[in-house]
């Protein structure tokens, strides 16, 4: 077990849970280069969002996307995606939230 693992994040407040919501739906959309790093890391703390690579994106490798418990916060259930969205290692693309997430956003 590492030093990471041995810690819960705190408990988020209100207005840290709508910024969550507002921020996963910016990362489904794509816009996650505006985002600050200080509430990044609220979504990482609290295992909402994920780094992810390769992609093949303009100009960078990595982006960021929603894990399953990020999905599940957001009142999203993985079972509503359709299967040809998963990857192999189970985890879901943007795409497939996006099409999940048209309400929301």
């Amino acid at each position: 077990m590492s030093i990471v693992d041995q810690y819960e994040a705190p408990s988020m407040t209100e207005p840290q849970r709508r910024n969550a919501v507002a921020d996963m739906a910016a990362i489904v959309r794509g816009e996650e280069l505006d985002l600050p790093w200080r509430r990044i890391r609220v979504l990482l703390d609290h295992k909402l969002a994920m780094v992810q690579h390769p992609v093949l994106a303009q100009g960078s490798l990595t982006s960021l996307g929603l894990t399953d418990k990020g999905l599940q916060f957001m009142g999203l259930e993985q079972d509503l995606l359709p299967p040809d969205t998963l990857r192999p290692n189970g985890q879901e693309t943007s795409r497939c939230v996006s099409a999940s997430l048209n309400g929301l956003t």
